[in-house]
């Protein structure tokens, strides 16, 4: 059976923030399955990025 996690975060210039935390979720054993833009949010640009493991 698998989990999901979605988390949103403010665009960076330079992605490094985005990256970061794609590489820190990495490392507790979760995978990136989707990355999209945050309709909802009207401060800024955010991504919705999805994350999944084995449970």
């Amino acid at each position: 059976m698998k989990e999901y996690k979605l988390i949103r975060i403010k665009v960076s210039k330079e992605f490094v923030a985005e990256e970061t935390l794609m590489n820190k979720m990495a490392t507790e054993g979760w995978e990136v399955i989707s990355v999209s833009p945050d309709a909802h949010t009207k401060v800024g640009l955010h991504l919705l990025i999805t994350f999944a493991r084995e449970k």
